[in-house]
């Protein structure tokens, strides 16, 4: 009888077992820092005594708050929307006796220009201590800390810059890159001119130099009536002059690049026309334009019908980094009663 044959169980490497300890730690480590920030409301020292950074809190969290840390005023980067949390916190500082400023900013797209000058404007004028607060204190917050850090500190750029960061919530993905992506810039600028950080800098900068990538443009309209008969259908066309620091990529069959979005609007005030334009393939670099051909279907009633078009890139209108839209009406008007 031949003898029975013995088979070792495989044996894996060590690596593999340290890789995936390492894995499972910093799992378990992410895990326990998100646990932490919900628990503590992402609340955080920016500079003691002075600035403060936390998530949105309810009445009762915010007047803990203002009490421990003396709070003068409360700097909320999430605008004034409808929801219920607003007008809750409206009356709770109002309550307390501490100032409110109200800015609308975006996680999902770069800053806008004027919000930029107007979070530097409040920053300047505010009462102190302040607190800054988003939604989840994580990445308009993070923005709006960095840049406290590098407008009133002698912090390091490195240093400040972690404000924007995994610790806090922030992680660098999708659209919330961008706010990594307006400090890419800065950091740009200042090699352009061999310069290195500091407050003087980096104030110039984002109140005059910053320009939110490609997102500036002058609209003209070179092609239109000003009066049709109804049942004229309409080709406007509309000028694009890139004032912008950045080529825009227009492309074909894709929203990917830059492309124009327009409205129409009936003389009731009623929208009878969204759509799109500019699906071609073509680079408009800085001081050059494009022309674009908006059609517009036959008005079927009398009146004044009003055009408003504006450019995008990843769903992201021009407008909202500053730019201004087009804006056109005409007349449609029944045709004369032809002679007999």
């Amino acid at each position: 009888m031949p003898p029975a044959i013995t088979t070792a169980a495989p044996v894996r490497p060590l690596w593999r077992w340290a890789i995936l300890g390492c894995v499972l730690g910093a799992l378990v480590a992410c895990a326990a820092e998100i646990g932490r920030m919900m628990v503590t409301h992402n609340e955080h020292v920016l500079v003691a005594g002075r600035a403060y950074r936390s998530a949105q809190l309810s009445p009762s969290q915010l007047e803990a708050f203002v009490r421990e840390h003396h709070i003068k005023t409360v700097i909320n980067l999430r605008g004034r929307p409808f929801d219920t949390w607003y007008p809750a916190e409206a009356q709770a500082t109002q309550a307390l006796g501490v100032s409110q400023e109200d800015v609308t900013t975006s996680a999902n797209r770069l800053p806008a220009p004027g919000e930029v000058r107007r979070l530097i404007e409040i920053f300047d004028r505010s009462e102190h201590p302040i607190v800054m607060h988003c939604q989840q204190g994580a990445d308009r917050t993070g923005l709006a800390s960095v840049m406290y850090l590098l407008l009133y500190t002698d912090a390091d750029y490195a240093t400040a810059r972690r404000q924007c960061s995994p610790r806090f919530g922030h992680f660098p993905i999708f659209t919330t890159a961008s706010m990594d992506e307006f400090f890419d810039q800065y950091e740009e600028w200042l090699a352009a001119r061999g310069e290195a950080h500091s407050p003087a800098a980096f104030r110039h900068w984002a109140t005059t130099e910053y320009c939110p990538g490609p997102g500036r443009a002058r609209l003209e309209l070179v092609g239109g009536p000003n009066e049709v008969k109804v049942g004229e259908p309409i080709v406007f066309t509309v000028r694009a002059y890139n004032t912008s620091r950045e080529s825009w990529q227009f492309r074909a069959g894709t929203k990917v690049g830059v492309h124009a979005w327009y409205v129409v609007q009936a003389p009731d005030g009623t929208m009878i026309l969204h759509d799109t334009a500019g699906f071609f393939d073509r680079t408009v670099a800085p001081g050059e334009h494009v022309d674009l051909a908006l059609p517009v279907p036959a008005a079927t009633l009398p009146g004044k019908y009003r055009l408003y078009m504006d450019l995008e890139q990843r769903n992201v209108t021009f407008t909202q980094f500053g730019s201004e839209a087009l804006t056109h009406d005409w007349d449609a008007r029944n045709p004369a009663p032809q002679g007999r």
